[in-house]
């Protein structure tokens, strides 16, 4: 099923653009590097390749090992950490939402729902996001000093748990709401498109600015950008 749901798409999208990749390169009578083209399948949508290889563990870990899931997972992410260089394969991004995927898994499991704990998550992430710059992403933390990196790490997983807090009491709330309900149904058939098409939007129209941490605009372009995909998907 997650295979399916997941990889298929993004191994699609891959083919998709190695091919238009490759095309480009002959065009323009550039050399092509077969490598790169590899990755580029492989790899496809990213997010969705990452999603997938941490379910499949997960579901492996799950199995086979439930009483001591949380030492399995520790290896893992220690391995990513400490052992497996970090030229592998979708390694950076594979160690980088690790702490998401499991924060995700276990509330979801645990989710009592408080109200005071919505709260003080709140603070925390209001807290966190004042603090939070680009250089604490996936793509330039390791460029950090040892001491800096520390509080990168502290301050993404401590935004990743309030966020989740905060997002899934928020929706047990809407979700009491008839029209919030026929709206994100609607838009939740519609994920896949919107994830490929959006970052278009973004990357093509740099007066979106979409580096900003302004809250309320980070709220305005996403509802733009995610209307804007549904209408070219359609």
């Amino acid at each position: 099923k997650i295979f399916i749901r997941l990889l298929l798409p993004s191994i699609c999208w891959g083919t998709i653009s190695c091919f238009a990749i490759t095309l480009n390169k002959i065009i323009n009578s550039k050399p092509i590097d077969l490598y790169y083209c590899i990755q580029v399948i492989t790899t496809g949508l990213w997010y969705l390749t990452a999603l997938f290889v941490l379910s499949f563990i997960g579901a492996i870990i799950h199995h086979y090992f439930n009483k001591f899931k949380w030492i399995a997972w520790g290896i893992i992410y220690f391995a990513f950490t400490f052992i497996i260089p970090y030229n592998t394969w979708m390694h950076n991004e594979l160690w980088f939402l690790l702490p998401f995927f499991l924060f995700g898994t276990y509330y979801y499991k645990h989710n009592k729902q408080s109200l005071c704990i919505a709260i003080i998550a709140s603070f925390l992430l209001i807290i966190c996001f004042q603090k939070y710059t680009f250089k604490y992403s996936m793509y330039e933390i390791n460029a950090l000093l040892p001491n800096e990196r520390l509080i990168a790490y502290t301050i993404r997983n401590l935004s990743a748990l309030s966020g989740i807090i905060v997002i899934s009491y928020l929706c047990l709330q809407l979700n009491k709401l008839k029209a919030y309900q026929i709206v994100f149904c609607y838009i939740g058939g519609l994920t896949l498109p919107i994830y490929v098409l959006h970052q278009y939007f973004l990357h093509f129209n740099k007066s979106l600015n979409y580096h900003t941490l302004n809250i309320i605009y980070i709220i305005g372009i996403s509802i733009f950008t995610i209307t804007l995909s549904i209408i070219t998907y359609k």
